[in-house]
This record gives C-alpha cells, structure tokens and sequence, in this order.
C-alpha cells in the first residue's frame, strides 16, 4: 500500500502548518513538491528497536538514528519517494525483538535516498544514518543495556539533533545515560520490564535524561511526548524498548519514525526551532 500525499492532500496523522509537513504514516509513500518550492530541508528519524522476553536471557533494543538535510533543491510538483519507519515488533520467549525500520526521503531505498535515519536493532545495537551532500547533521541512537543474569537492560534513546541518545542501563555500575544534543535518553534496567528508551521530537532542544529508577523510562528530547514513569515502550519517536526477562507475557515494540519537512530550505533550517 503507497500513501500519496501532495501539497493539498494529507493523512488524517499529517500535520501542515506554515511551510513544513510532518509524516507519522508508517510505510513507504510519496510527497508532492508545493508550488513556488524549490527547496527544502529534511529530518528523518527512524524506528526504535524491539526487545525480547526470555527466561534466561534477554535483548533490549536499540534507539533509532536521526538525520538531517538542509537547502535539498526540489522541483515544484515534482514527486518525492519517501519512507518512515516502524517499530521493531516485540519478540517472544527466545526470540529477538525485530529491527525498527529505516526512514528515508528522496530516493528508492537507504542506500540512494538524499537523507535516511537508521532504525534501532532488536540486538541492543542503536542505529546510524547517512547524507547525500548538502547541510548535514545529526545523531546515533543509543545502544541498549545488557542483561546481566539478574536484571534485563534498558532500551537506548533516538538520536538527537547534534548528539547521539542516551545508552540504556545493563549493570549496577552502568547507569542509563542522557541523551546529548537534543537526544533521548536511556531506559533504566529492572529484573523484568525494563524501562524503554526516550524518543525525540520533530522540534529541536533539550537532552532527555535516563531513566533514574529501577524500569524508569528514559525522557524524550527535544520536545517529545514520553512522560511515562515506568514503560517497555519505546518512546517517540525512534525509542528503543526495554528487555523483559520475566516468566511470562513478551517483549516490548520499538517506537516507529518520523519525517519533518520545512521551506524555504535556504532560510529555513535544522537544528530549527519553530
């Protein structure tokens, strides 16, 4: 299924305010160029990784990355392929949590798209991303924290604007970290249901903090919605979810990505605060 979405027709989840668009519809899709537009700038954040639940051990997965493009040159009513990212799906007793999905805009795939934004891993590894030319920038997500025998680890944070998310907690020792330059921070371990990582927004600004008690989710940076005390989750956007070593239920989803698009893109650009 392909979503097209031009200039006077959005998804009911699509937000147009003065010169920008967001996409949150997961999937691939195309975006039609506005008139009088000829160029843009782009973020892209992709999905968090899942997590697993296994009585003997457990995987905790990592946050997603996050990139952005400034001053990209677009065609007015030209067409534009684009993807946003899922999450990665919960995994069952013995099984890995699934990788969070890549999100990429003006291409046909990661590898020849302008802008892309890897998706966490369900194996604790936080995601990368790339740039084709242009004004660059950007974060790694987190890593997610280890099991221990005892305690399951937490998920790591999306990546931020111009730092990476925060590590997710594995150890008594190895406390879950900020996020840096705008990303989330890692989720807290817990000896089952360990606390996701923090998410980040489409408008740039604070770190997110780790999680500060036992399950504690990590916080969203720069203006992301997580507010959860205690949560598996992942937070949004591109949050890793926590590990779940318990003898029961499953593992926990990743948060799905993001696309954000403003104009001009020679005026306007990231890290953009309004």
């Amino acid at each position: 299924v392909r979503i097209v979405i031009g200039a006077n027709k959005f998804p009911s989840n699509a937000v147009e305010n003065t010169n920008q668009q967001i996409i949150t519809t997961t999937g691939s899709g195309t975006w039609t160029v506005p008139s009088g537009v000829t160029s843009v700038s782009v973020v892209c954040i992709g999905g968090g990784g899942g997590s697993t639940r296994n009585d003997s051990s457990s995987y905790s997965g990592g946050g997603a990355g996050l990139r952005y493009y400034n001053n990209l040159s677009v065609t007015p009513g030209a067409t534009i392929n684009l993807t946003v990212g899922a999450g990665g799906t919960a995994g069952t007793s013995g099984g890995i949590g699934g990788d969070g999905g890549n999100t990429w805009f003006n291409g046909t795939s990661t590898g020849t798209a302008s802008v892309w934004a890897e998706g966490g891993k369900g194996n604790l590894t936080g995601g990368t991303g790339s740039t084709t030319g242009g004004s660059i920038g950007g974060g790694n997500g987190g890593a997610g924290g280890n099991y221990d025998s005892t305690y399951s680890g937490g998920g790591g944070g999306a990546g931020g604007y111009s730092g990476n998310g925060g590590n997710g907690s594995g150890t008594s020792t190895n406390l879950a970290q900020d996020g840096s330059g705008g990303g989330g921070g890692g989720g807290s371990r817990a000896t089952s249901g360990s606390g996701g990582g923090g998410g980040v927004g489409l408008y740039p600004g604070i770190n997110g903090s780790g999680g500060s008690q036992s399950g504690a989710k990590g916080m969203s940076g720069s203006s992301g919605g997580s507010t959860s005390t205690t949560s598996t989750l992942g937070g949004e956007y591109g949050g890793g979810s926590g590990g779940n070593d318990s003898s029961s239920g499953t593992g926990s989803a990743g948060a799905q990505g993001a696309i954000r698009i403003i104009w001009p893109g020679t005026t306007r650009t990231f890290p953009y605060m309004a």
